[in-house]
């Protein structure tokens, strides 16, 4: 049987106290409670005690809540898990308490109906995490089985043990720059590239860095903007580059027509074209978006088991997404 996560309260206002404590023991937590920031402090200094989630109002006789977590957070002491409360919901407070990390941040008077569920999911993630074995985190990895996700994940495997230049293409947000930190983060030859935005970097630099005997490697992003000669002085930089050197680009538009149209290098296109990689966009991979979902939930760390209702995740299955998975994960 697993103990049972200990909650401090910090609240002065003695019946409101009461009623927390009450809430806290119905989702299976042991209420501890205290009236003012100072003793609170010293609870959260003794952490012997254990104490697995707090709840704090900022109103306190004392001390604002707020500069108790800005304290703590400043010296790295010991913070667990904190819910607000107050009778002000301006919004410096909220924006305040987001940056602090606060799982959720709520307006008195408090509505306990409201706040049970929250409690009793804070505590039971709370447990899990508490019976959990220590693990290792995962390296950078993509999420999903859908079967447009199949050539990806083949270019990418294939792209990390070849020196050959990459081509990566896909709409804004399907993870061009995440997809190329992966190749190189997994390069047999372990390589740190250099970064260069091909649009929004005057021409002179970018030629620079085209023509440069860099060491390392060179991640080009939107390849599409850069004017022709820059293209035929990158093509000749991939003739003569050493082995040791990998070059990725990436594009948000798809090439080909640009280069049938005779608005890019089609000699460069070419020298690219054996190493692409193209990602699809989120709408033709929405099989993938529970699992995504999840992903980037977990991500957050806001120490809550959320779970999304079959009504939400049909809700974002009739999503459009034109911004792809950057979207989804803002979204969430």
């Amino acid at each position: 049987m697993s103990t049972p996560v200990k909650v401090l309260i910090v609240e002065d206002d003695a019946a409101l106290a009461a009623a927390l404590g009450v809430a806290v023991r119905r989702a299976g937590g042991t209420p501890l409670t205290l009236h003012s920031s100072g003793r609170a402090s010293a609870a959260l200094d003794a952490n012997g005690i254990g104490i697995g989630l707090m709840i704090l109002d900022i109103g306190l006789p004392d001390r604002n809540g707020l500069d108790l977590l800005r304290e703590r957070a400043a010296n790295r002491l010991f913070l667990p898990p904190v819910l607000i409360l107050t009778a002000h919901g301006a919004l410096e407070n909220a924006i305040e308490a987001r940056r602090l990390s606060v799982l959720d941040f709520l307006e008195k008077p408090v509505d306990l109906a409201a706040l049970q569920p929250i409690l009793t999911n804070a505590l039971q993630y709370l447990q899990e995490q508490a019976q959990a074995p220590p693990s290792v985190p995962a390296p950078l990895t993509y999420i999903g089985a859908a079967d447009s996700m199949r050539p990806v994940f083949q270019g990418i495997a294939q792209a990390c043990v070849s020196d050959s230049p990459i081509l990566i293409e896909g709409e804004i947000g399907t993870g061009k720059t995440t997809t190329a930190n992966l190749i190189f983060r997994n390069d047999h030859r372990v390589l740190e590239p250099v970064r260069l935005m091909a649009t929004g970097t005057d021409a002179e630099t970018t030629r620079q860095v085209l023509t440069a005997d860099l060491p390392g490697s060179l991640l080009l992003e939107e390849i599409s903007g850069l004017s022709g000669d820059l293209q035929e002085a990158l093509a000749s930089r991939i003739d003569t580059a050493e082995a040791k050197s990998r070059i990725i680009a990436t594009s948000s538009v798809p090439l080909w027509p640009l280069v049938r149209d005779g608005a890019f290098s089609a000699a460069l296109y070419y020298r690219l074209q054996p190493g692409r990689i193209v990602l699809p966009a989120l709408r033709d991979r929405l099989t993938d978006l529970p699992a995504l979902a999840s992903w980037f939930l977990g991500e957050l760390r806001l120490g809550v088991a959320f779970r999304l209702k079959p009504s939400a995740l049909r809700a974002l299955e009739h999503h459009s997404w034109p911004g792809n998975v950057r979207e989804l994960r803002n979204a969430l």
